[in-house]
């Protein structure tokens, strides 16, 4: 989305947090005028596309560093299928995000555990914890994924169907 790619560069500090207010309302002012021209509306609430949006930019910067945001996307014959669809999407975005994360991790470990041990027996004790720490991350990676709840939710009649863009922002 236009908003998110612009505005998630910047740094959110006390010193420029007043200027970044102005151009943050000002930006989603922007976008939320040609999301409305594209027929979006916010779904599940009684406020402005530019409303929901500052709302979610403000959500974000305040996260920093230690957040993630995904967009998914969802078409439908009708609202709750691509409800449903756009849910799905970010799920699997998660998850696969959780797995890559945990793959990073025990090739990390493993690289700098080789060449340490001359024998076998350290490489089976190092393999058994890869192997629990992968299945403990995927069983958490599970649990978070039921509980994604999205911060904004804009959704679109076309021709046939029902489009949907949700955002999720992730701790």
């Amino acid at each position: 989305m236009i908003l998110f790619s612009l505005l998630l560069g910047f740094g959110v500090s006390d010193a420029n947090a007043q200027d970044l207010d102005k151009v943050t309302k000002k930006e989603c002012k922007k976008v939320a005028s040609k999301l409305e021209k594209e027929g979006w509306q916010v779904y599940g609430r009684k406020c402005s596309v530019e409303e929901s949006l500052k709302e979610h930019f403000f959500l974000v910067s305040a996260g920093g560093d230690s957040i993630t945001v995904i967009e998914s996307h969802g078409k439908g014959k009708n609202i709750n299928q691509a409800l449903r669809k756009s849910q799905h999407e970010a799920s699997r975005q998660y998850a696969a995000m959780k797995v890559t994360q945990v793959d990073g991790s025990i090739e990390t470990k493993m690289s700098m555990t080789q060449g340490g041990s001359s024998n076998g027996d350290g490489a089976e004790d190092e393999e058994a914890e890869n192997v629990s720490m992968s299945s403990h991350f995927k069983s958490g990676t599970h649990k978070k994924v039921n509980l994604l709840s999205p911060s904004a939710v804009f959704w679109r009649t076309l021709d046939d169907h029902v489009e949907v863009l949700s955002f999720y922002v992730v701790k």
